[in-house]
């Protein structure tokens, strides 16, 4: 029986071996070109072969490393500082990749605090800690403990002089009365105690008269809270008896109102069920559904043609022709390119008019779009040497203004004068 001749004829990959004419091209890449001293990061050696395909070999490559790094079954340990390139060799083909290796990290814990210090049975509290690096770039493994207790962990990834904040989440499951003595990174944040259910109370819910189909809205929870510290309570909200929303609520011990959002997808004209629970209590309210906002753009005033460098206002009125109040935005752009965005909100049956100053230094045809989610059009102004004031004394609507464009839009040029609004 033949053996398989590795050396002369075969190479390794990460999952099989293959020939070594069949190796075509290697390329090298690096999770992170710049880590820290003392850090790690993995590299990847992606092997093409002659029928296209591609397959890894970063455990069994041959690397080259420059002697401040090791690099171990496609993991770099980054030694000491300095610049080095990293070179991996398989079947004759290689590639190379560029590392930095800079100060170490020093990521310290700024601050932490917890979003309450008691909490009903069943509900989640969220503890929030800032972390600074005045280090190299790099990453901490950051912890949440309760009672010398690992309850949650994050993984903070900073790049050098950089700050951020991340959240613990953890759900205390004990009987009433429990208290846990809650830290970060061993920094203490109090102690967390489970209280009964019956401090936190659903006082009322407000919603909307009418909700559009499809639509986002808003209600609101009334909750009321028998403790003289902040409690955590879950608010449940079910919509035609499904649950849509179930979030952790800190109550004030003077109370709380928490404004939530959904949307729903029932038909128009039909009615819907709001049903919001606390614990063991529930209110209900209902709501009609009607047609969702669209935004129309309804009027476009513009000059016909103007000057060189001339300042003109391109204005569009923007009306809300669905049953509810609506968020849209207005966007604005020039050869499929968008240039100005700006987010309205109008009342259902109401519509504002938003106005742009606007200039072009060279003569010719310039075409400006505008869109909302709901409708989009064009506009064209001619900039030309013959305009003089003949565009303006033309106007049929604003002073100096040309004729009416239909369905027309906002624009902005080169010359971009930021969006003013007029009422």
């Amino acid at each position: 029986m033949n053996k398989l001749n590795f050396d002369n004829f075969w190479t390794l990959t990460d999952d099989y071996p293959v020939l070594e004419w069949q190796v075509q091209d290697l390329s090298i890449t690096l999770d992170d070109s710049t880590v820290g001293e003392g850090q790690q990061t993995d590299v990847t050696v992606t092997l093409t072969l002659d029928d296209g395909s591609t397959v890894t070999a970063s455990e069994v490559a041959d690397y080259d490393a420059g002697g401040i790094v090791d690099v171990d079954s496609g993991v770099v340990d980054a030694n000491q500082q300095g610049t080095t390139e990293i070179t991996a060799t398989v079947a004759d083909q290689t590639d190379s990749a560029e590392l930095e290796v800079v100060e170490p990290p020093n990521i310290e814990l700024e601050d932490a605090t917890l979003d309450a210090n008691a909490v009903v049975e069943g509900s989640p509290l969220t503890a929030t800690a800032t972390y600074e690096n005045d280090g190299g770039p790099g990453s901490h493994t950051a912890e949440l403990t309760a009672d010398g207790e690992v309850v949650d962990t994050q993984l903070v990834s900073l790049e050098a002089d950089a700050e951020t904040a991340v959240d613990f989440e953890w759900t205390p499951n004990g009987p009433v009365g429990t208290e846990y003595d809650a830290s970060v990174d061993g920094t203490d944040l109090g102690s967390i105690e489970i209280v009964e259910s019956s401090t936190v109370s659903l006082a009322a819910i407000s919603v909307p008269e009418e909700v559009g189909s499809g639509a986002p809205y808003e209600f609101t929870v009334d909750l009321e809270n028998a403790a003289d510290e902040t409690v955590i309570d879950t608010v449940e909200y079910e919509l035609e008896s499904q649950t849509a929303i179930t979030e952790p609520i800190a109550v004030d011990p003077d109370g709380s109102d928490a404004t939530l959002d959904y949307e729903t997808d029932v038909d128009t004209g039909l009615t819907i069920v709001h049903a919001v629970t606390v614990d063991d209590e529930t209110l209900e309210e209902t709501s009609q559904v009607t047609e969702p906002p669209s935004f129309d753009v309804t009027d476009v005033e513009t000059p016909e043609d103007v000057e060189p460098g001339d300042e003109f206002d391109l204005s569009v009125t923007i009306e809300n022709t669905g049953g509810v109040e609506g968020t849209q935005s207005v966007t604005v752009s020039d050869n499929d390119s968008e240039i100005a965005t700006e987010e309205l909100t109008l009342e259902a049956d109401s519509s504002e008019t938003i106005s742009l100053a606007v200039s072009e230094d060279a003569t010719g045809e310039y075409e400006y779009a505008v869109a909302t989610d709901d409708d989009e059009t064009d506009v064209t102004v001619t900039v030309s040497e013959e305009a003089g004031d003949d565009g303006a004394d033309d106007s049929d609507g604003l002073p100096g203004f040309g004729s009416v464009v239909a369905a027309g839009a906002l624009a902005m040029t080169v010359a971009l004068v930021a969006l003013r609004r007029r009422n």
